[in-house]
């Protein structure tokens, strides 16, 4: 019995070396330079070609195929895509003869040629990477490569505390993870495939979270370059970048870290702004305009000029540059103006009533005055110390908004009357009051002008002389209950003086030859002629007020000449 078994055994393995040996015999003899039949490589029958008949076969289409070969990747919804054309190997030949050895190695090439007898064969080839240096270059290319991005949700602020995860914060493209990837979608030819970016993950970055996170706090205000529409307030926030590294630092993996914010709200909210903006009347005047329809239609030109102007905290108001150059061609007309000293028709005229309207007011919302100047001669629409000219190139009227809240102009011109107002917003309730003190007179000069058609001792006032005077005004500041908060000089006004000239006369009288018998004679009375003062008897500078003047803000005197 057990002879019979080692024979069957015997005759059995004799069997599998005789099958082995022509196994081996038949890859011997098969021809390892040419493609099997039935056998296509990229769809491309190539049966009984050698290798590099294959490889002209298949050249064209392959290259066509990857000479502009791509492949997306998605890196939190972002698309990226990496051109990896100068990456691989094109030669055609390469590819077919690796794939030629891979069916004809020895002891494969029985096998795959018995099957391609009595089936299809078909083989797909691909390029290859051919330098890892340029893959990272395509990548690199692509913007991943250095590419480091934030978690969407890397942080979030919880009352007063900024909350971060550790190591959940932001991830870097994990580039040689990403590299292995490309390699495998293009030997499995998979370019359609969208790859997932490999990520490396890390901890916020501190720095970066902290200009991300920081507000400076912003108070309310108006956007002059948005006519003037409410800017809204904005709360502070910052927090400690030193004590947050070490909080982080010090936590665990997957932990949340509570990072003490820093917040400041604005003092005033955008409701309490909007709600106070131009409510309050801070400063008003009147004067009443005479004089020709040229002078009153300046006057109110003037004022229409400087209508709804808004000066911001800190801004300043020129008034040569509100109402800008005098002329014709805007508007102006002519009418008296000082020029020299002396009233001469000027394109113009009268537009210091407005700058000096205006400058009342502005003391009475106690604005800050930057340039003020007065006249040559006391104007007879406002108080002497109060008045405020001006000349285009020369003499400003200029004041500086120094409260908290803007301020808005608001002018009008109404039968006769100039108005202006300042309206703002008055949060401690205190009001404004001004004098003028008299300090006293300059004399004028007296000048002769000989005229020989006059006899000796003949004298008339061809141009009268005013007395200069000196005036110091004051601005008194009370709080809301009346009591005095400061008293401060405001502006001292030296208003000119004007030369009296006096014509007299030079000729001598004819005298009569003596007769012997002097006859009674009666001494000739000459009466002094009388001198007519040309401004029509009114000096401008007599009319002194008392020593300590007060005024009312309301002004309704004689013209400007």
């Amino acid at each position: 019995m057990k002879r019979v078994l080692k024979s069957k055994v015997f005759i059995a393995c004799a069997a599998v070396v005789a099958l082995f040996l022509v196994y081996v015999v038949l890859c011997f003899v098969i021809d390892d330079r040419t493609f099997y039949q039935n056998t296509t490589i990229n769809g491309i029958d190539v049966s009984g070609l050698t290798v590099e008949e294959a490889s002209e076969q298949i050249k064209g289409k392959f290259q066509d195929t990857y000479r502009t070969a791509q492949l997306n990747v998605d890196l939190s919804g972002e698309k990226y895509v990496i051109d990896v054309s100068d990456a691989i190997n094109l030669n055609v030949n390469d590819a077919v003869e690796k794939k030629c050895l891979e069916t004809h190695s020895f002891f494969k090439r029985g096998v795959n040629y018995v099957v391609a007898l009595f089936s299809s064969c078909d083989y797909a080839i691909a390029p290859e990477v051919q330098s890892r240096e340029k893959l990272h270059e395509a990548i690199a290319v692509s913007g991943l490569a250095d590419l480091q991005k934030e978690n969407k949700d890397a942080y979030k602020i919880d009352g007063d505390k900024l909350v971060v995860v550790k190591g959940r914060g932001m991830f870097a493209v994990d580039e040689e993870a990403l590299a292995d990837e490309v390699e495998k979608r293009l030997l499995s030819q998979k370019f359609d495939e969208v790859i997932e970016c490999p990520l490396v993950k890390g901890d916020v970055d501190i720095d970066k979270l902290h200009q991300q996170v920081y507000t400076e706090v912003k108070e309310p205000t108006l956007d002059p370059d948005n006519n003037y529409a409410v800017v809204e307030a904005v709360t502070g926030m910052d927090f400690d970048v030193a004590e947050a590294k070490k909080l982080l630092e010090a936590a665990k993996d997957g932990e949340e870290v509570r990072i003490p914010l820093k917040i400041t709200e604005p003092k005033v909210s955008t409701e309490e702004y909007t709600r106070n903006l131009f409510k309050d009347e801070l400063g008003s005047c009147t004067t009443v305009a005479t004089g020709t329809s040229g002078r009153k239609s300046n006057v109110k030109l003037a004022a229409d000029y400087c209508n709804g102007t808004i000066l911001m905290p800190g801004e300043q108001f020129s008034y040569n540059n509100v109402v800008g150059e005098r002329t014709s061609d805007r508007g102006f007309s002519p009418a008296p103006s000082y020029v020299g000293g002396e009233s001469v028709d000027s394109i113009g005229g009268g537009i210091c009533q407005t700058s000096s309207t205006l400058y009342d007011a502005v003391l009475y919302a106690n604005l800050q005055i930057d340039e003020r100047h007065p006249h040559p001669y006391v104007s007879g629409y406002i108080g002497a110390g109060l008045d405020a000219t001006v000349a285009w190139g020369g003499y400003d009227f200029r004041f500086t908004n120094t409260l908290e809240y803007p301020v808005k102009i608001v002018t009008s011109f109404e039968n006769d009357n100039v108005t202006c107002k300042v309206y703002g917003t008055n949060l401690d309730g205190i009001h404004v009051e001004l004098s003028t003190e008299f300090l006293g007179y300059v004399d004028y000069d007296t000048e002769y002008k000989d005229d020989d058609s006059h006899e000796v001792g003949y004298e008339e006032v061809e141009t009268s002389g005013i007395r200069g005077q000196i005036y110091q005004s004051y601005r008194t500041v009370y709080d809301k209950d009346g009591n005095v908060i400061s008293t401060t000089k405001e502006s001292l006004s030296q208003y000119s003086t004007r030369t009296e000239v006096i014509i007299r006369g030079t000729k001598e009288p004819e005298t009569e030859a003596p007769t012997t018998e002097a006859p009674t004679t009666e001494a000739p009375t000459t009466e002094a002629p009388t001198t007519e003062d040309p401004s029509g008897g009114d000096d401008p500078a007599v009319d002194i007020p008392d020593n300590v003047q007060s005024v009312s803000g309301k002004y309704a005197k004689k013209d400007f000449f």
